[in-house]
């Protein structure tokens, strides 16, 4: 394809190894100072505390710092040099459920436009305002959100025509005919099997996420003698998300798998 870059186009990028370049002596404040040596004291304050540092926090040394916290320096880094565009490839791959809240975090807090490719359920729900549905060689605008797009692949037939006479009725016993069908039958039954059980667990996780996430609607779960309900719920829900993305993968491959078949016996 093409890429028509803007002329003031200035893309920011983020990978995890990022956290392994910080300078673990310095402190979230120095680490945006040594970007920008001239800016006032006060602003670089104002900007880290809209990503958590506040107070002595801001002063301190990364080194101490839990990975969802250097997560949200490497990400202040990136905002602070003022990117267009900011670049996210699987972001969350072998993150703690932490450093996930924190990357969360972080995006709501990034004012420009961000392209996110992940299999986070959670993450995408929580920050993704548009979609975008590639499937039979298009790219689409899609409407609907993810609980919408699930929904719409559950809902697509899970078998396909089992006979394609591949010779002129006449010419082909009816033994032999069924015998084919016998045959073909036997080879999709693994294919169907695996979508079946892949549907009906992804309907149970979706339930379990569904009643979490109106649990995490309730307000007074964000106080302070909720906190370790409020943790529980959370990690609760990072597991199940990732089960699910598991059984959605179960149920794209088999699926994938069934069209193939179809494709060669057509």
């Amino acid at each position: 394809g093409h890429i028509h870059r803007g002329q003031n186009m200035k893309v920011g990028y983020f990978a995890q190894h990022q956290l392994e370049s910080l300078d673990p002596q310095a402190s979230p404040f120095l680490h945006i100072r040594r970007l920008d040596p001239n800016v006032r004291d006060q602003e670089i304050r104002n900007f880290i505390g809209r990503f958590g540092f506040s107070g002595d926090r801001s002063e301190e040394p990364v080194a101490h710092f839990s990975g969802g916290e250097k997560a949200r320096v490497a990400l202040a880094m990136i905002a602070w040099q003022k990117p267009n565009l900011l670049l996210l490839d699987e972001p969350t791959n072998h993150l703690d459920l932490e450093m996930r809240e924190s990357l969360n975090f972080s995006l709501q807090q990034y004012e420009g436009a961000v392209i996110l490719v992940s299999h986070d359920r959670y993450l995408l729900n929580a920050t993704a305002e548009e979609f975008w549905w590639v499937r039979h060689g298009r790219v689409e605008s899609y409407r609907g959100d993810l609980a919408d797009y699930f929904q719409e692949l559950l809902k697509a037939p899970a078998t396909r025509s089992e006979a394609r006479p591949e010779a002129d009725a006449g010419s082909v016993d009816k033994k032999a005919q069924r015998q084919a069908r016998a045959e073909q039958r036997q080879k999709l039954k693994p294919l169907r099997d695996d979508i079946r059980k892949a549907e009906k667990q992804m309907e149970a996780l979706q339930s379990q996420l569904t009643e979490i996430e109106n649990r995490l609607g309730d307000t007074t779960l964000y106080e302070a003698e909720n906190k370790d309900q409020l943790q529980t719920l959370l990690k609760s829900q990072g597991e199940l998300s990732q089960e699910l993305s598991h059984w959605e993968e179960v149920w794209m491959q088999a699926q994938e798998a069934l069209e193939a078949f179809d494709e060669d016996a057509s």
